[in-house]
């Protein structure tokens, strides 16, 4: 029977992923080199495992995780960031050794887009953690800030966030944007989960989220296409997924607002797969079917806090990565979604 074949299916893929957990519920990046940058997936900041003599060098893994709080505006621009950072000595044991982490940011790129080389601005230095504090960036253009934790016995590590101040008005229509992101920069705005999703055709077991990370499936800032920029958020398209970007709180007016943004690609029409979009859990649009070109979304908001999700649902086959076996609806080819220039205003 076909449902005995989809919880088949089902059980495989739960059993063959491992998983590791988002941790700050925020972006993150790859450790490397003792540098990380937040970017497409939630889970922790920069690790780093030392080797070697004392100061800041050891055989124990220092890791540092700098979020922010507040999303982009216009310059001047003031962020609110939390703080924290855990270590492990050379027996994998947590630790907790007397630490120090120190706050940079530097501005990298202009308001004209042309890239910067100056020397990096000193924050707060933090001894006591967890910890919050805020910057504010008096330019249009680029910053990157960057948190390094030092301890002895253990290497130095580091985790960056980007902020990207911009000029009144500038970001989308409608008069001075609320909230905008085009992707340009990472995505610590946003906090990106990935699960296997189980689907049962024949209505016996409920569509059901597992707390199992998907082994490939993810929201990702992807250079393959762009309504503006260079840039845009990009889900894949595989099997039993569901991917999951949501932003950091969006204060509206209580006069309430407008959302818009861009989207291309396509799923399988099936009832199932597709892109699906809230605004505080509040279903505002429902993409399936043949793959689309760049296509506008507009929309009102109520005012207040708000939270925006992009979610992107798959079932157990007709995926890109599957492939299309007989009976696959129009649009398992699209290769996933595309989602550029989110604008509140």
């Amino acid at each position: 029977m076909r449902w005995l074949i989809v919880a088949l299916v089902a059980a495989l893929m739960l059993s063959g992923c491992s998983g590791s957990g988002d941790s700050d519920g925020g972006a993150s990046g790859t450790s490397k080199s003792g540098t990380t940058t937040k970017g497409g997936t939630g889970g922790t900041g920069g690790t780093t495992t030392g080797s070697g003599g004392g100061g800041g060098r050891g055989s124990g893994q220092s890791t540092v995780d700098l979020n922010r709080t507040t999303i982009d505006g216009p310059a001047p621009l003031k962020i609110n960031f939390t703080l924290s950072a855990s270590f492990k000595g050379a027996d994998g044991k947590a630790a907790t050794p007397k630490s120090t982490v120190t706050v940079t940011y530097r501005q990298t790129v202009d308001a004209n887009g042309t890239a910067l080389s100056g020397d990096a601005q000193k924050g707060p230095t933090i001894t006591t953690l967890p910890a919050t504090f805020s910057l504010t960036f008096d330019n249009v253009g680029k910053y990157e800030v960057v948190a390094t934790v030092k301890a002895s016995g253990y290497k130095d590590g580091q985790d960056t966030v980007v902020i990207l101040p911009r000029a009144p008005g500038a970001g989308g229509p409608g008069g001075e944007p609320i909230f905008f992101d085009g992707a340009e920069g990472d995505a610590s705005q946003w906090t990106i989960t990935s699960k296997v999703l189980i689907v049962d055709f024949n209505g016996i077991v409920p569509v059901t989220e597992t707390p199992v990370d998907h082994p490939t499936g993810k929201w990702q800032i992807s250079d393959k296409e762009a309504h503006t920029g260079s840039k845009s958020f990009w889900s894949d398209y595989p099997d039993n997924y569901r991917g999951r970007m949501v932003s950091l709180d969006i204060e509206v007016p209580g006069t309430g607002g407008q959302l818009s943004f861009w989207y291309k690609g396509g799923a399988e029409s099936n009832g199932y797969d597709g892109l699906f979009v809230y605004a505080n859990g509040s279903p505002v649009l429902q993409v399936s079917g043949l793959p689309y070109d760049w296509t506008q979304f507009s929309g009102a908001v109520v005012g207040g806090t708000v939270t925006l999700e992009f979610r992107f649902d798959s079932d157990p086959s007709c995926s890109s990565v599957s492939g299309a076996p007989a009976g696959c609806g129009d649009g398992w080819d699209a290769g996933g979604f595309y989602i550029d220039d989110i604008t509140v205003a």
